[in-house]
């Protein structure tokens, strides 16, 4: 790609230390970039990663110290929902609501489940700050148990990574929930799962 010298610093500074099925991705910028261009974009890069870099937009909305770094950032949780307009979709593992909100937000049904009570309070919260509540139907139990008996044109999986994730390779087995969810959803419903980078 011919990229202008910024936006090529932003790039290798955000696959830096990646992996890509398994192997480690390699960056070659030509001419070479100067230290100071690269310095500039690993700063840009860490800023926009640090914890406390808010998921949404929206002052109204709570979060919890998992949804600061978990949350999807809102303008790619909006890309991904806007795939699935005005689909029935089910947010397996909706924390405190991102996805959920996103996809309501695009016309969406949304059926948003997790397991935590405290979360589904704050993303339910969220929804009434966006006011997309009346389009999404908040469930508290466990997706492993509630998913065989739901319908849905989608199901979304957003399985908890952790903040310690292998950012060079990491597999199916790193994800405990990702496989037992896959295997509960029926085999004519379409399934979107957010993982690593480096998955």
């Amino acid at each position: 790609a011919s990229l202008e010298r910024r936006v090529a610093a932003d790039v290798a500074a955000r696959l830096r230390g990646l992996g890509f099925a398994g192997a480690p991705l390699h960056v070659d910028i030509q001419p070479k970039l100067k230290p100071a261009l690269i310095r500039a974009g690993r700063t840009r890069e860490a800023r926009a990663r640090r914890a406390t870099t808010p998921g949404f937009s929206n002052p109204r909305a709570k979060t919890d110290a998992e949804g600061r770094w978990s949350l999807t950032p809102e303008a790619l949780a909006m890309e991904l929902a806007k795939r699935w307009a005005g689909k029935r979709v089910i947010d397996a593992t909706c924390g405190v609501g991102g996805n959920a909100i996103a996809f309501a937000r695009a016309g969406c049904d949304v059926v948003a489940i997790d397991l935590h009570a405290s979360r589904l309070e704050l993303a339910q919260a969220n929804a009434h700050a966006y006011q997309v509540a009346s389009r999404i139907q908040f469930v508290h139990g466990d997706a492993l148990k509630l998913l065989p008996d739901l319908e849905a044109d989608v199901v979304f999986v957003d399985p908890p990574w952790g903040t310690t994730w292998d950012r060079a390779h990491s597999r199916m087995e790193d994800l405990p929930l990702l496989e037992p969810l896959m295997q509960t959803i029926p085999a004519a419903t379409a399934w979107v799962a957010k993982v690593p980078p480096s998955f």
